[in-house]
């Protein structure tokens, strides 16, 4: 099973689109979604799905999903850069309390 995981990972990484496994025996399919920015692919994310509830829609979520996650990514990333940029110039910005 791992192995079938790290391939549809692979597949996932390789294409830069979503990879949907053969059903489990719990009734499920594993689905692997690239999560992209900027054309740039950092990782993938992987779901198990009831394989009743599958369909295009389940799909383009699980593709939302992860680019919602990219865009989420990116932000921490310049709200780190920025707080790094100001703590280096040993300026800061002081809110007013009420």
């Amino acid at each position: 099973m791992e192995s079938t995981q790290a391939s549809l990972r692979e597949r996932a990484l390789a294409s830069g689109q979503v990879a949907v496994g053969a059903p489990t025996e719990r009734g499920t399919v594993p689905v692997a979604v690239p999560v992209q920015l900027r054309g740039q692919t950092l990782g993938v994310v992987e779901w198990e799905i009831p394989a009743a509830e599958l369909d295009q829609n389940r799909t383009l979520l699980a593709q939302e999903l992860a680019n919602r996650l990219a865009i989420s990514l990116d932000n921490a990333r310049l709200f780190e850069d920025s707080a790094r940029a100001t703590s280096a110039s040993g300026w800061s910005t002081r809110l007013p309390l009420n």
